[in-house]
């Protein structure tokens, strides 16, 4: 972060995930509070992110693709939980590497999506700021008339309203 403030940004926008996940609510309330108070700017991250996106959605029960080994899994599930909203299902992709988890396929990343997809859930969202699923979701979401939600969209769609575009 301190070497990006060379380039006087106007908005930090947070190109990871799970560490706005790890150790629940409060935890992921006061990584942003920190990042916040040490830039002096609009921060948007993955978890804040996906919050925002359910309440204007009116989201209550979810289920939810991840990267991550169970570990991972149950960090984010517990910020889920303790935002309120019920977690059907998460799978865990277990990739080996963060590098690898950029090299999962589309028709894997569809498969695992319309595997978590249910009458029990209001949508399904995908975590991990390094899958590429917002083209995965757009389609899918065309396709089942529900939200799939891309973590990428909802952070950079969360940095637009944090700038006031409602566009």
């Amino acid at each position: 972060v301190d070497s990006a403030m060379s380039c006087q940004p106007d908005h930090i926008v947070l190109g990871i995930s799970v560490e706005t996940f790890w150790g629940g609510r409060a935890a992921s309330e006061r990584l942003m509070a920190d990042l916040r108070q040490h830039t002096g700017l609009p921060v948007a991250g993955g978890a804040g992110a996906c919050d925002a996106a359910f309440k204007t959605l009116g989201i209550r029960r979810l289920a939810v693709l991840t990267p991550y080994f169970p570990v991972g899994d149950e960090n984010v599930r517990r910020f889920f939980e303790e935002s309120g909203y019920r977690v059907a299902r998460i799978i865990g992709l277990k990739c080996a590497s963060p590098v690898l988890i950029a090299h999962e396929s589309a028709q894997r990343l569809e498969e695992v999506a319309l595997a978590l997809d249910g009458d029990d859930v209001d949508a399904v969202v995908q975590v991990g700021t390094n899958l590429a699923f917002a083209r995965v979701a757009a389609t899918l979401e065309a396709k089942r008339n529900k939200p799939f939600i891309a973590i990428n969209t909802a952070i950079y769609w969360r940095a637009l309203r944090d700038a006031g575009i409602a566009d």
